[in-house]
């Protein structure tokens, strides 16, 4: 059971004022549960106030990080420390003990060079006495598990504290990596022990009741039971489980109340004001994803917001009207950045866009496609999870051109309101022969081409959704081929739909592979187009006159189109770029280089560009200054500087 933090407040103030109580309270949760930002945020503060207006219950409070702890001594540095910080806080004003007390340990507490301008007695400071005893004092030890010294010496440590000092110690834990640390240590040696003949596993295996004890005895391990067996048998955790029956007198287990600790988190790590009012306005959306993956760790959260504002501080100058498709936009990158964030934080593979060309579309989630759940995906948004690298100009046309998009099929659909797939669409809420009906009017309409291109996907997708749950009066195949037809027909006669616009995302491939199968004629199609499209690049070395001008502007045009491809030097003649610099003027060479640079503009361009690598070396091969400058000094240096920028991308492709 987990207590609200309230309830839990509640007994700590308890155990604080109680006198009978002797032994420690244990504050136990898995790693990322809010256990420190609990402790620093909410539980130090209560029990200050309450100390504060109970005279009678005089005590200092010291919040000590076992993490990385070597030895005692470094933890009476740390205790000593904080006695200072509370001594200068209480003689100089709040704060100010921590800008002074920092650095002075136990061992050098004689330096007082500065204190007479503070007005303080070095006699006045703490005692050794002060800190070896340690009376009336609450103690606050967090990090347990990651203390680098044995476990259950640093437990009698703070049992002898808790006994002999009179003082309330709060015990801040991962109680399941307990131990763990040191378990790391000589595993060689350990491994040697587990392996050894003589030792009688199963007193440590789990009986299985086919097999007598002699089978057992002479089975043979795999890595992982071996791996098992020496966490099982050298874990400190075993010995813990019995001091700390001595020691333990209340363990509270904690798990962070996101929906009441949220607007905190949001407004301690959100700088910019209105990324801050943003968040708390989808405060429901945020918290209902993180209730539905049933995850609750604070780190993801604040990982989660934290790179949300990077999004929306860039967007900012970004204007759009209406305004409800920008807001509609930051619903969906804000709903795609906490699902893989609680992904990335749980250790699996954020989705895999390197099969794709394209840069955002509908993610269906994994074995989940064929029932409907997806969530809108941002190739960016992984790519700055992953690795930090942002591009806040392709950021922001990426999300112009889907509002642009939004807006068009919006008033598309509004002059389209009375087409049957509108009603099909949300088709669990149909009846049966209601679908059925719907199914032939939407097949109607396709062969009549009312449809724009950009239904085709969610036509097929809600196809095969159908026939998943057995629709046994329907012929899917004849479905399949008519409606994929009249589909082809349509593009046939113009559209600006893309490959990647028609591609399904998803990582189950069972559902990928079949969806690809039956809208092959369309890909086909497409790819030919789009072929056809982008080789026209290679007219412009055609023209005799201002190529490099026009070869620019169709850099400057195409330049998503080249991303979205991954390829652009690929559609370019090697040997007609030579040709045409040969012959070209010092103005269209410059020209030639600013739609290179237009479109080879940023770094990462392995990311994107492999295929171009093999044309741009052909191009390198034969790509002699002086003989393509005819002796000519400006064109001279024009041709330097394109062959630069050409090597310099070639090295960055080949990275």
């Amino acid at each position: 059971m987990f207590l609200s933090d309230e309830q839990i407040l509640t007994l700590i103030i308890e155990y604080v004022s109680d006198e009978r109580y002797k032994q420690a309270v244990l504050i136990d949760g898995a790693w990322g549960s809010g256990k420190t930002f609990f402790i620093q945020e909410k539980l130090i503060g209560r029990v200050n106030e309450y100390i504060a207006s109970n005279t009678e219950n005089d005590r200092s409070v010291f919040y000590i990080s076992l993490y990385g702890k070597e030895n005692f001594s470094q933890i009476i540095d740390d205790i000593y420390t904080a006695s200072l910080e509370t001594y200068f806080d209480n003689k100089l004003g709040e704060g100010n003990g921590e800008k002074i007390g920092k650095g002075i340990t136990f061992a050098s507490k004689v330096i007082t060079t500065g204190l007479k301008y503070f007005n303080v007695d070095a006699n006045d400071l703490p005692k050794i006495s002060d800190v070896k005893k340690l009376k009336n004092a609450i103690v606050i030890f967090d990090d347990l598990e990651r203390c680098n010294i044995d476990t259950n010496q640093l437990l009698g440590f703070i049992n002898n504290l808790v006994e002999h000092n009179d003082i309330k110690v709060i015990i801040v834990a991962n109680q399941s990596e307990i131990g763990k640390p040191k378990l790391l240590s000589n595993l060689p040696q350990k491994y040697s022990v587990v392996l050894n003949p003589q030792l009688n596993l199963n007193k440590i295996q789990e009986k299985k009741s086919s097999q007598s004890q002699d089978d057992k005895s002479s089975e043979k391990i795999d890595v992982e039971q071996l791996i098992k067996y020496t966490e099982q048998i050298f874990s400190e955790d075993i010995l813990y489980e019995k001091v700390k029956e001595k020691l333990i007198g209340l363990i509270i287990h904690y798990r962070a109340d996101l929906d009441n600790i949220y607007e905190t988190i949001v407004c301690k790590y959100i700088k910019v004001e209105s990324t801050k009012s943003e968040l708390i306005d989808r405060k429901k959306l945020v918290l209902k994803i993180f209730d539905q993956r049933q995850h609750c760790n604070i780190r993801t959260l604040i990982f989660a917001v934290m790179a949300y504002e990077k999004i929306s501080t860039t967007l900012a100058d970004v204007a759009f009207e209406p305004v409800k498709f920008m807001t509609g936009q930051k619903d969906k990158i804000l709903q795609y950045v906490v699902e893989e964030s609680i992904q990335m934080k749980s250790g699996k593979k954020l989705y895999s866009w390197t099969n794709s060309t394209a840069q955002t579309g509908t993610v269906y989630l994994e074995n989940a496609g064929i029932w409907g759940e997806s969530v809108f995906g941002y190739r960016f948004v992984d790519t700055y999870l992953s690795t930090r690298f942002f591009d806040s100009e392709e950021v922001k046309k990426t999300v112009l051109a889907l509002m642009n998009q939004e807006k068009n099929i919006e008033q598309h659909r509004e002059s389209e309101s009375a087409l049957s797939y509108n009603k099909l669409y949300m088709w669990w809420r149909l009846e049966d022969e209601e679908i059925i009906g719907l199914l032939d009017k939407t097949r109607q309409e396709l062969k009549e081409l009312k449809y724009d291109p950009r239904y085709f996907k969610d036509m097929i997708v809600t196809l095969m959704q159908l026939q998943h749950f057995e629709f046994t009066t329907i012929d899917f195949s004849d479905y399949y081929n008519t409606f994929v037809t009249f589909m082809k027909k349509r593009l046939e006669i113009g559209s600006d739909l893309n490959k990647e616009q028609l591609e399904l995302l998803s990582d189950d491939q069972i559902f990928i592979q079949k969806y690809n199968n039956i809208v092959m004629p369309l890909f086909e199609l497409l790819t030919t187009r789009e072929r056809i499209e982008k080789e026209k690049i290679n007219d412009s070395l055609n023209l005799d006159k201002s190529w490099g001008e026009i070869f620019c502007a169709g850099c400057t045009q195409n330049k998503n189109d080249y991303l979205a491809n991954k390829k652009f030097v690929y559609y370019i003649n090697p040997e007609k770029v030579i040709e045409k610099l040969q012959v070209s003027n010092v103005m269209d060479i410059y020209s030639f280089l600013d739609g290179i640079k237009e479109v080879y503009s940023f770094s990462n361009l392995n990311d994107f560009f492999r295929d171009d690598a093999e044309h741009l070396k052909q191009i390198l091969n034969v790509f002699d200054v002086k003989s393509l400058s005819n002796g000519k000094i400006t064109k001279r240096i024009a041709l330097e500087k394109l062959k630069s920028k050409l090597e310099e991308s070639f090295e960055l492709i080949n990275k």
